[in-house]
């Protein structure tokens, strides 16, 4: 309730759980526990908004789809300033607010810084706990070695083609002064 928040530095403190992503299941995250540290700095201006989180989350793995924890570590600032005349000033950190609201929800912020800092490939990287099972690994490098195998088939099977007809015409367009 930022309306009763008076101005000054409040800090909050609280832990994100799997019930904060049953909301978004597309972000695929199976469990998590990340500690949320939120400092808010309010003026009669703003309110700057510094997060600090720390955990990990539990996703399936892209390769072999068995869970897979990933560590959240992250600090970020955000800016939700009340001035409309600022709303020119192009930046991501900077989130317009009316000055009549009554709340501010953070919720999809710590969503996203959540999000960001997992990698867009989720396997396990060198040294991981999680190892993906040896037969899903037997099946990913077969499916690899037919792939590779048709790609050379069809390459030997093909012609050796000359450059598109398309580009000569096009050549043929050009000037000759130039």
């Amino acid at each position: 309730d930022i309306a009763k928040l008076r101005l000054g530095r409040h800090s909050f403190d609280f832990t994100v759980d799997e019930a904060f992503f049953a909301a978004a299941p597309e972000a695929g995250i199976e469990s998590a526990r990340v500690a949320v540290q939120v400092a808010l700095d309010k003026s009669t201006r703003q309110i700057d908004a510094h997060f600090a989180l720390s955990g990990s989350v539990q996703v399936p793995c892209d390769r072999c789809a068995e869970p897979l924890d990933l560590p959240v570590e992250t600090r970020q600032r955000v800016i939700y300033s009340f001035e409309p005349s600022l709303r020119e000033a192009e930046s991501e950190d900077i989130q317009f607010i009316a000055r009549e609201a009554q709340y501010l929800s953070l919720r999809q912020d710590i969503h996203d810084f959540i999000l960001l800092t997992l990698p867009m490939r989720r396997v396990p990287g060198p040294g991981a706990r999680h190892q993906c099972p040896p037969e899903v690994l037997a099946l990913l490098a077969e499916g690899e070695a037919a792939a590779a195998r048709q790609a050379a088939d069809a390459s030997a099977e093909s012609p050796a083609e000359g450059p598109d007809p398309r580009w000569s015409a096009l050549r043929g367009l050009q000037s000759t002064d130039n």
